[in-house]
This record gives C-alpha cells, sequence and structure tokens, in this order.
C-alpha cells in the first residue's frame, strides 16, 4: 500500500467550514482526483476521538446499556463508549465511560482494536477495549444516556441482533471482534 509521501490521490483546492461546533466541523471541500476529475466532497471532521469499552463479566457474559439514539429515532444495545476529554488518556476515558454508563470499575483494561468507522465520510477514530475484574461502584448511572443496563452470553447478543436490538456499528465491530479473537464467549 503507498504511503501518503508517496502518493496522495485526493488533492483538497479549496476548503469551506459549512458548520462548527466544540465536537465537530462540518467541511465542503473542492478537490481534484488523481484522474484529474474535480468534484465537491463534505467531510465531517470529529474534534474528540471514540472509546468503546466490552465489560466482561466474571461469568463471562458481557453489559450493554440501552440507548435511545436521536439520530435514527431507535433504541438499541450498546457498549459502553463515549469521547475523550482534551488531553484525556484512552484508559482515563475508557474507566469513565465504564463507570458512568454500567456502574462498575474494571480491574484491567485490554486493548482490542482502533478504527474508522466511515472514513468516506469523515475522521471518526474509535479506540476499544475489554474490561475485565468488574466491581459495582454504587454511582448512578447517567440517566440522560443509558435507560437500563443488561447482561448478555452470546445467545442472548445473536437473537438481539437478529431482532435488530443491536444496532450500533460500534458495538457490532467491537463484539464481533473480541468474539472472532476468542476474547469472549469462547467454544467449549
Amino acid at each position: 500500500m503507498p504511503t501518503t509521501d508517496d502518493f496522495r490521490p485526493t488533492e483538497c483546492l479549496s476548503r469551506r467550514v459549512v458548520v462548527q461546533t466544540p465536537r465537530l466541523r462540518l467541511f465542503e471541500d473542492q478537490v481534484r482526483f488523481h484522474t484529474g476529475k474535480e468534484a465537491t466532497h463534505w467531510k465531517v471532521d470529529y474534534t474528540r476521538q471514540g472509546v468503546g469499552i466490552i465489560p466482561v463479566r466474571d461469568d463471562g457474559r458481557i453489559i450493554l446499556g440501552l440507548h435511545w439514539r436521536y439520530c435514527s429515532e431507535r433504541w438499541s444495545w450498546e457498549i459502553a463508549a463515549g469521547g475523550l476529554e482534551p488531553g484525556e488518556d484512552f484508559l482515563v476515558a475508557a474507566a469513565r465511560e465504564l463507570e458512568e454508563e454500567t456502574g462498575h470499575r474494571a480491574e484491567s483494561f485490554e486493548f482490542l482494536l482502533d478504527y474508522f468507522p466511515a472514513p468516506g465520510l469523515g475522521n471518526e477514530h474509535f479506540h476499544v477495549f475489554l474490561a475485565r475484574g468488574l466491581s459495582r461502584t454504587g454511582a448512578a448511572i447517567d440517566a440522560n444516556e443509558i435507560y437500563d443496563t443488561r447482561v448478555v452470553d452470546w445467545t442472548d447478543f445473536e437473537n438481539m441482533v437478529e431482532e435488530g436490538d443491536v444496532s450500533d456499528g460500534f458495538t457490532l465491530t467491537a463484539i464481533y471482534m473480541a468474539k472472532a479473537r476468542g476474547l469472549i464467549w469462547r467454544e467449549g
């Protein structure tokens, strides 16, 4: 694969900021592709990276939180997740989000993966961790975001996906990757 130093296939000719908020900017760029064709390209520039946490209980089941997603206008069971504050360490953010969304702390965090969920639309960047050695903190769960929590095994999760109850791409990517690597719900 070429590096960006070797070959930059799309050149930005001009940029206009359409929307700017503390969390993101929307750019309207005029670009030239390597073929010479010019076009308008929209780019969402996220100001924060995201962390996701799969909370794994000692019995192997995981904890999901129920969210109402305003943008998609639907309910979704999801892993704990959120954005990093400016200058915040990934593990500090993961611990904070785990406690806010599940009411648990973890003895350890294990890095799983990082990825860009929609690189054709923006630069949103997710970092996913497994949390193990969970203990309840007694802290209240963030009621603005989480309506309920649920402990699930693999069969529960598969059924929830089949029924459309898990529709969040961050959650689906993280859990299927952890399962494929044998890190959760091991067979036998």
